[in-house]
C-alpha cells in the first residue's frame, strides 16, 4: 500500500472522530487595539497575495484570514518597542511549521486559521530585533490570543539572524500533549493542569497517570515493571540523590505537586539522557513563575477509615516533629559520640556508667486515640514578572507544610521449608499494629533575568525537610523465642530526610543556534537517630503484671505476662544511623537548527555529575545481668525496666556497644559524559535521528566506619571497591508522519544499571517493615541493556490520543535481591540474563464528538502487558526454587483507568481514577524457599473540585474507595498484609 493510500485510509477511519465548529455573524470593520476575549464574529483581514521574500511587505500582501468565534485560529499584535507601543504594520510573521507569512494589519495585527497543534512564529521587520515564539499552542475550535510582542530597533543585528524567544506556558495538559508529537522519544507527560484535576499532592502520586507506570511504596517510580536501578529522576535536568539505604529509587514524595509545572516519563533513550536507563527517565520540572502578580493560599483536612477514631501506638518524642525536625531528644548522647562505649575506649567504670545511663530511657508506648479530620496541609505562593524595558525579571515563592497520618493492622509471617520436605510452614506468625505520622515542610523560590532579546540566566533554589515518626507493637510467634506461646516486639523509629537543592541555569539564542547550560548542587541527608528495638518472651510467672501498659493485656482486659529474656541483638538493641550526601553537576547542551527549519538539527552536549557519600550505622545493645538483685525486675514495662536506676551488674542490663567492622562506608562516583546527536528531516513525513552517548563512571568505596581498624591507617590490604566503566551507548530513532496527527515512531538504544554503594558494601542492616535482614556484595556487576521501542500515535485533538506500542529489552546480568535462608537473610548478585516483551495501548478522549450535550466527559486508559523471562547460570538454577520465572520486580500487566467531567461552561469537576498492577516478584527465593510476589492492589480515586469563584475553588478527594488490601505472598502464604483504608481529603485554595 503507497503511502498516500495509507493516510487516506486511515484519515478516512477517523474522520467520524474530527469535531464539528459552529458559526456565527460577523463583525464588520476592522478590530482597534487588543483583544482582551472572546470575539462575537469574524476578525476581518482581505487577503491581497502573498509576501515575496523577506523583509518589509510589498504593496501585494497577505493579510491573514477571517476568524469567528468557534474557528481554530491563532491572532496577536506588533508593536514598536522604541516608540511608545505603536502599533507596526505589514511585518512579516512567519509560521515556521507550514512556511505562510502573514502581514500585520494598520493596527499591528495579525490572524491566521491554522489546525489544532504547536507552532513557532518568526516575527521580522528591517532595523528591528527579530522575535520568535516558541510553543505557542492553537486548540481545536479556539481563537489564541497571543499577547503584544514589542521589536525594538538594534543596528547592531542588521545582517544577523538574532532572535527573541519568549516563554510559553507548558502547564496545560495539551500543551504537553503537543510535545510528545515532535518528540524524538516515546514520551508520555502529566501536566499541573492534570496535577491539580486530580488533587495529586506529591509528585509520587501524580505519575501513576502516566501509561505504564506504578508508585511503589508511596514512594518509588517502577516503569514497565522496572523500578529503582532502572529509571532515573531528574530535576530540571539534575540527576537527584537517593536517600533510602533500603531501596535503590529516588523518594518521589520529596517533590510537593505545587513544586512543580509538568511530570514527564522517557520510555526510549536519547543520548541527551543519563545512561542508567532501563524503564525510563522522569523529569520533573519546576513550577513557572506567572506573567502577572498572582498570590495563592489553599489548606486541607484530611480522614482515614483505618486510623480515624482508632487507637494507635504512640510514644513521646520531640517539640518540632511536626514540622519534620528532631529537637535533640533523640541524639546521639555527647558522652560516646566520638568515642566507642567499650571496656578499652572507656575504661573508667564511673565514665563508663555514666555514658550508659546518658541515653533517653523513655520506651514508653501508650495507645492513643487518632482524632478526626487532623489538619494536613498549608500552602502559599506569590509570583510576578517584572518588565524594566529590555530586561524582564519573573519571581516566584511556594512554600508549605504537609501531614499524613496512618494507622496499620498488619500480618506478618516467615514462611520455612517443611521438615517433611514438602511445602512450607509458618515460623514466625504476628500482628503488629503500627502508627506513623510524616511531615513536611517545604519551600522553593525561583527567578528568572530575561536579559535582552535572547538571553534568560534562572536560578531556582528547592528545599524540603521531611520526617517520619514511627511506633509498632508486634504481639504473636517469635520462633526464636517461643513457638508455643504469644511473645510481644517494640520498636520506636524516627526517620528525618533534608534536600536541599540549587540550579544556576542559562539559555541562549544565537542566530540558528540554541545553547543551555547548568550548575547545581544538592545537599542531602538522611538520619535515623535512636531507633529502638524490644524483645518479650512469655512467662508463667505472675508476680508482675502489666497493670498499666495496654500491650499487656488480652482482648479480654486481663493482664499477660512478659519477661525481657533477649536472645540476639535484636532482642535489646539502639541504632543511629546517619547518611550525608553532597550532589554536584554541570550540563552543556548546544542545538543547531539550520534556519531554524526542522530539516537538520546537530546536538552536541557535556554533563558530570559527582556524588560524595557517608553513611554510618552505631549499634548498641542492652545485656541482662547475670545477678540481678531482684528477678522481678526483669518483668517490667520497657520504660521502667531500662530506666537507670536499674542499671549495673545489682540492676537489670548493661550497655554495650555492638558496632562491627563494616558498619558504615565512604562512597565517591564521578560520571563524565559527553554526547552527540542528529536531527534530520528528508522529506516532509520522515524525521530521522541518531547519536551516541559516551559515559565514563568512577566508583570508589572504602568499609567501615570510625571506629574500624584500619579506618586511619587506610591499610592497602583492605578490600575496597574501585571500578571504572567506559560506556558508549548508541542511540537511534525514526519518525514517520502518515498525516498531520498520524504518527509512527521506532527507536533503538543501549544503556546500563548500575550497583549502589549500599548494595556493594557488607554492612549488614535489618529491615524491620519488610521484616527480613539485607547486606551487599562487593562482586555485583552493572548491567546492560538493549531497548526496542515501536509506537503508532494517533492525536484527533489537541488534547486526545490514541496509541499502540511494543518494546523490547534485553538484559545482561541484570541484578535481582535473593532470600538465602529461613531467617528472610536477603542479598544482592547477578543473574545470566533477562527478557522483557510487551505491548501497550493508550486512549484519551473527549465525548463531546459523540453528542453535543456529552461536552466535558472525557475518558481514558492505558494498559501495559509485559512477558519477562528471567536466565539463571547453571549454579543459580541449582540453587533457585524456581528455575522459570520473570525478572524481579516485573509486573506481567498494569492497567491505568479514567473518567472526567470537566465543561467548561461550569465550574465543577470530578474524576474517577483506576490503577492496578499485576503480582511482582520482589524476592526471589533460594534452597526450596518459595519466591515472595506482591499480589495486586486495586486503586479507585474520586477527585471533584467547585471554584466557588473566580479566585475561591473547594477540593474533595476519595482514595482507595474500593478498600483494597496490600499483601505479598511467598508460596501459598500471605507474609505481609495490611488495610490501608479509605483516605478523604478536603481542600480550600485562594488566588488573586
Amino acid at each position: 500500500m503507497s503511502r498516500s493510500l495509507l493516510a487516506l485510509t486511515i484519515t478516512v477511519g477517523f474522520a467520524a472522530l474530527q469535531p464539528a465548529t459552529a458559526g456565527a455573524q460577523p463583525v464588520e470593520g476592522p478590530i482597534e487595539g487588543p483583544i482582551e476575549g472572546p470575539v462575537e464574529g469574524p476578525v476581518e483581514g482581505p487577503v491581497e497575495g502573498p509576501v515575496e521574500g523577506g523583509g518589509h511587505a510589498g504593496p501585494q500582501v497577505d493579510l491573514g484570514d477571517p476568524l469567528e468565534e468557534g474557528d481554530t485560529g491563532l491572532t496577536g499584535r506588533v508593536l514598536d518597542g522604541d516608540n511608545s507601543g505603536t502599533p507596526l504594520d505589514r511585518v512579516q510573521v512567519e509560521i515556521v511549521q507550514t512556511g505562510r507569512r502573514v502581514a500585520t494589519t494598520d493596527e499591528g495585527r495579525y490572524q491566521v486559521r491554522l489546525p489544532a497543534g504547536l507552532y513557532t512564529l518568526r516575527i521580522v521587520e528591517d532595523l528591528y530585533t527579530p522575535a520568535r515564539l516558541e510553543e505557542v499552542e492553537v486548540r481545536e475550535g479556539e481563537i489564541t490570543y497571543l499577547d503584544d510582542v514589542s521589536l525594538r530597533m538594534d543596528a547592531s543585528t542588521m545582517g544577523e539572524a538574532v532572535v527573541t524567544s519568549y516563554r510559553v506556558n507548558t502547564n496545560s495538559a495539551a500543551t504537553q500533549l503537543q510535545i510528545r508529537r515532535r518528540s524524538a522519544a516515546v514520551r508520555d507527560a502529566v501536566s499541573a493542569e492534570e496535577i491539580r484535576r486530580s488533587g495529586d499532592s506529591s509528585a509520587s502520586s501524580a505519575a501513576r497517570r502516566v501509561v505504564a507506570t506504578t508508585i511503589v511504596g508511596g514512594r518509588y517510580l517502577y516503569v514497565r515493571g522496572l523500578g529503582g536501578r532502572y529509571t532515573n529522576v531528574t530535576l530540571d535536568g539534575a540527576l537527584l540523590p537517593r536517600l533510602d539505604p533500603y531501596e535503590p529509587g529516588v523518594q518521589l514524595d520529596l517533590f510537593p505537586s505545587a513544586v512543580l509545572s509538568s511530570i514527564a516519563v522517557l520510555k526510549s533513550y536519547t543520548p541527551d539522557l543519563p545512561g542508567a536507563f532501563g524503564g525510563g527517565t522522569m523529569q520533573l520540572a519546576t513550577a513557572q513563575f506567572p506573567e502577572e502578580f498572582t498570590v495563592g493560599a489553599s489548606i486541607g483536612l484530611g480522614y482515614n477509615s483505618q486510623t480515624a477514631f482508632h487507637r494507635a501506638p504512640v510514644y513521646r518524642g520531640g517539640r518540632f516533629d511536626l514540622l519534620g525536625f528532631d529537637d535533640g531528644t533523640r541524639q546521639l548522647p555527647s558522652e560516646v559520640r566520638n568515642t566507642r562505649l567499650d571496656l578499652v575506649n572507656i575504661s573508667d567504670p564511673a565514665e563508663r556508667d555514666a555514658a550508659s545511663t546518658a541515653f533517653n530511657s523513655d520506651f514508653d508506648v501508650q495507645q492513643q486515640r487518632i482524632g478526626l479530620m487532623p489538619l494536613r496541609k498549608l500552602g502559599l505562593s506569590i509570583g510576578n514578572r517584572f518588565d524594566f524595558g529590555r530586561t524582564d525579571l519573573g519571581v516566584l515563592l511556594t512554600a508549605g507544610w504537609t501531614l499524613d497520618r496512618q494507622r496499620q493492622l498488619q500480618t506478618l509471617r516467615t514462611p520455612t521449608v517443611n521438615p517433611s520436605g514438602e511445602g512450607i510452614v509458618t515460623n514466625d506468625d504476628l500482628i503488629r499494629e503500627s502508627f506513623q505520622q510524616r511531615a513536611r515542610l517545604y519551600a522553593l523560590g525561583s527567578a528568572e533575568l530575561e536579559i535582552g532579546d535572547d538571553h534568560a540566566i534562572g536560578f531556582t533554589s528547592l528545599f524540603n525537610q521531611s520526617a517520619t515518626d514511627y511506633a509498632a507493637i508486634d504481639q504473636g510467634i517469635l520462633d526464636n523465642i517461643s513457638s508455643d506461646e504469644g511473645s510481644l516486639r517494640f520498636r520506636l523509629q524516627f526517620e528525618q530526610r533534608t534536600l536541599w537543592f540549587n540550579q544556576l541555569r542559562g539559555r541562549h539564542a544565537l542566530g540558528d543556534a540554541d545553547v543551555r547550560w547548568h550548575v547545581e548542587t544538592a545537599l542531602a541527608r538522611r538520619d535515623e537517630p535512636d531507633t529502638r528495638d524490644v524483645r518479650y518472651s512469655p512467662t508463667n510467672n505472675t508476680d508482675t503484671p502489666w497493670s498499666t501498659n495496654p500491650w499487656g493485656r488480652d482482648e479480654q482486659g486481663n493482664p499477660r505476662h512478659y519477661e525481657w529474656a533477649p536472645t540476639n541483638p535484636a532482642d535489646g538493641q539502639r541504632l543511629f544511623m546517619e547518611l550525608d550526601q553532597q550532589d554536584y553537576g554541570a550540563g552543556l547542551d548546544f542545538s543547531y537548527d539550520w534556519r531554524r527549519a526542522g530539516t537538520f538539527k546537530l546536538d552536541l552536549g557535556l554533563a558530570y555529575h559527582g556524588a560524595d557519600s557517608t553513611f554510618s550505622v552505631r549499634r548498641f545493645q542492652y545485656r541482662r545481668t547475670s545477678r540481678p538483685g531482684d528477678p522481678s525486675v526483669f518483668r517490667l514495662e520497657p520504660g521502667e525496666l531500662f530506666a537507670p536506676e536499674n542499671y549495673g551488674s545489682g540492676g537489670a542490663w548493661i550497655l554495650r556497644e555492638i558496632t562491627g567492622e563494616e558498619d558504615g562506608y565512604d562512597s565517591r562516583t564521578d560520571l563524565f559524559a559527553a554526547y552527540g546527536g542528529v536531527h534530520a528531516q528528508p522529506i516532509d513525513w520522515l524525521r530521522l535521528f541518531a547519536g551516541v552517548r559516551l559515559e565514563a563512571f568512577r566508583q570508589q568505596l572504602r568499609t567501615g566506619n570510625a571506629f574500624s581498624e584500619d579506618a586511619e591507617n587506610e591499610d592497602p590490604d583492605r578490600p575496597d571497591v574501585f571500578r571504572t566503566d567506559l560506556d558508549p551507548l548508541p542511540a537511534a530513532s525514526a519518525v514517520f508522519q502518515l498525516t498531520d496527527d498520524l504518527f509512527i515512531r521506532g527507536s533503538y538504544s543501549v544503556t546500563v544499571a548500575r550497583p549502589r554503594a549500599r548494595e556493594l558494601s557488607g554492612l549488614v542492616l535489618p529491615n524491620f517493615v519488610r521484616n527480613r535482614t539485607e547486606f551487599g556484595d562487593p562482586d555485583v556487576r552493572r548491567t546492560r541493556i538493549q531497548n526496542v521501542d515501536v509506537r503508532w500515535e494517533f492525536f484527533p485533538s489537541t488534547s486526545e490520543v490514541l496509541a499502540f506500542t511494543g518494546f523490547a529489552k534485553l538484559f545482561d546480568q541484570p541484578i535481582e535481591m535473593v532470600i538465602l535462608d529461613p531467617n528472610r537473610t536477603v542479598s544482592f548478585q547477578n543473574i545470566e540474563g533477562a527478557t522483557n516483551l510487551g505491548v501497550e495501548i493508550e486512549g484519551r478522549f473527549d465525548l463531546k464528538r459523540l453528542h453535543p450535550q456529552l461536552e466535558g466527559l472525557q475518558v481514558g486508559g492505558n494498559l501495559t502487558l509485559v512477558r519477562s523471562e528471567a536466565r539463571l547460570n547453571e549454579a543459580q538454577r541449582a540453587a533457585a526454587t524456581s528455575s522459570e520465572r520473570p525478572l524481579a520486580f516485573q509486573s506481567p500487566w498494569v492497567v491505568n483507568l479514567s473518567l472526567g467531567y470537566a465543561p467548561q461552561s461550569q465550574p465543577f469537576s470530578a474524576y474517577l481514577f483506576y490503577n492496578v498492577s499485576g503480582p511482582r516478584l520482589e524476592e526471589v527465593g533460594t534452597n526450596n524457599l518459595p519466591d515472595s510476589y506482591r499480589r495486586p492492589f486495586h486503586q479507585l480515586d474520586l477527585q471533584t473540585r467547585w471554584n466557588v469563584t473566580d479566585e475561591v475553588a473547594l477540593s474533595l478527594a476519595i482514595r482507595n474507595i474500593a478498600l483494597q488490601r496490600q499483601r505479598l505472598r511467598q508460596g501459598n502464604l500471605e507474609v505481609r498484609g495490611y488495610d490501608p483504608g479509605m483516605d478523604v481529603s478536603l481542600g480550600a485554595s485562594w488566588s488573586y
